[in-house]
């Protein structure tokens, strides 16, 4: 069980990698991904690097960039659901100027409502 807890985590930072260094397509793909992993995920307790390089994407200029960012963090809601700085880009995210930002944290709101205390 260590093995696999060792090969998900590391799967894990590589998939984090790629949406940090990708493009807009790559994200959307890691998110696809992130959606099939997430249950596998709560079971590993080396998370904080991956989401780091999750979280970097939210200062990217590109607003797509940042709304793709918000639907992992919407999947990632039960493993976040009660991370500060999750809360705070969603927070940030609903005064954004781009429709498109708006909508994904909208949607990540309503992911961690039920999840957080």
């Amino acid at each position: 069980e260590t093995t696999s807890t060792t090969l998900l985590s590391a799967a894990f930072i590589k998939l984090a990698t790629l949406f940090q260094e990708g493009t807009n397509e790559m994200r959307l793909n890691v998110t696809k991904v992130l959606d099939r992993l997430v249950n596998q995920l709560q079971k590993s307790s080396m998370l904080d690097d991956p989401i780091k390089l999750i979280y970097s994407v939210m200062h990217s200029n590109d607003c797509i960039a940042r709304a793709l960012t918000l639907r992992a963090l919407a999947m990632l809601a039960h493993i976040l659901a009660d991370d500060v700085e999750a809360h705070l880009h969603i927070r940030l995210a609903l005064d954004s100027n781009d429709e498109i930002e708006i909508l994904a944290a909208v949607k990540a709101a309503k992911k961690f409502i039920p999840c957080s205390k």
